[in-house]
This record gives C-alpha cells, sequence and structure tokens, in this order.
C-alpha cells in the first residue's frame, strides 16, 4: 500500500480576502500524482535546500485573469534567484495551487509560510538595495533561511500562535 504525501494548497487572494478562507491547508496526494513527474522544482527551493514543487490545479487558460485569482504567495515562491523576477506565467491567472516537496516528506503550512515570507523579505530588500545580484542574492541560501526560521518562529510565538511552539526547522524532517 502506498502512503499519501502531505502537501499544503496555497487560495488565491480572492479566496483570502473576500470568502475569509485560510490561506494554506493540507492536502493529501499520492506519491503517484502528477505533480511528482510532471513540475520541475522552484528555483528558489532548490538554493534554499528543500526542493518544493509548485503547480495550480487549473490551467493557466481557464483561470481568470482577476485580482481574484492573484495569488500572491505562489508568485512569490517562484521568484528566480538570479533576476529577483518570477517567470510572467506565474505573475497572473493563478488559482489555487498545490505545493509539495520533492523527496516527498510532510509540508507544513506553518514551513510554507515561512518560506513564503523569507522569499518576500528578500524581495523586498530588492527594493531597497540598488542591485539584486550584490545586496540580495548571496543571502539566497540554507544558512540564511535557518537563520531567519528561527526568528520567524520566535516571532510567531510571541504573537500568540502556538502551532509553531513545537515545530522544528523544515531540514529536520
Amino acid at each position: 500500500m502506498t502512503s499519501a504525501v502531505k502537501g499544503v494548497l496555497i487560495r488565491p487572494n480572492g479566496d483570502v480576502y473576500i470568502n475569509h478562507l485560510a490561506r494554506f491547508s493540507d492536502k493529501f496526494v499520492l506519491p503517484t500524482d502528477p505533480i511528482f513527474h510532471d513540475v520541475r522544482p522552484t528555483e528558489m527551493s532548490l538554493r534554499l535546500n528543500l526542493p518544493l514543487l509548485v503547480q495550480r490545479l487549473n490551467p493557466l487558460e481557464i483561470v481568470p485573469n482577476d485580482a481574484y485569482h492573484k495569488n500572491t504567495p505562489a508568485t512569490i515562491l517562484q521568484t528566480r534567484p538570479c533576476t529577483g523576477q518570477c517567470l510572467y506565467d506565474w505573475d497572473r491567472k493563478i488559482g489555487v495551487v498545490l505545493v509539495v516537496r520533492t523527496d516527498g516528506k510532510p509540508l507544513s503550512c506553518l514551513h510554507l509560510e515561512a518560506m513564503w515570507k523569507f522569499n518576500s523579505m528578500l524581495l523586498q530588500d530588492s527594493n531597497v538595495i540598488a542591485s539584486w545580484e550584490i545586496g540580495v542574492q548571496p543571502k539566497v541560501g540554507r544558512k540564511n533561511f535557518e537563520k531567519f526560521w528561527q526568528e520567524y518562529r520566535s516571532k510567531q510565538i510571541a504573537a500568540g500562535r502556538e502551532e509553531f511552539e513545537s515545530l522544528g526547522s523544515p531540514y529536520d524532517i
């Protein structure tokens, strides 16, 4: 019997801000799911040594190009470490996406949230620093993400998010 792999759904902005649904939710898929053979890991996740597969649940052609279907975390997870930009197809018409680890280990919603926030922080730094290549690109890596994880986790615990208390590093799974 094949056991399911725990992944995460990321809902689009409209589901979160209009329908008040959770941004992230658990989703279990079989190891035979097409995401494991049809999708390549995101470039940023490879640099963090936590390779992730990110896939739209609906084809690009049928997703409306509106603010409701924009998915900010999915777009930011697709940021390319060489440029700080994402591919054009990941900046529009996204809808709901599925994210899994390439190694088949369980992916926590909270770990994915932290990866999104880390990438987002790098993008914000690139708006402040004159050059992505000089100021931000060197920060993309496991060591800096682990440091960010510890700080982010501590801040979340201090803010009363108890679910972070028993959660270790995503590298320790």
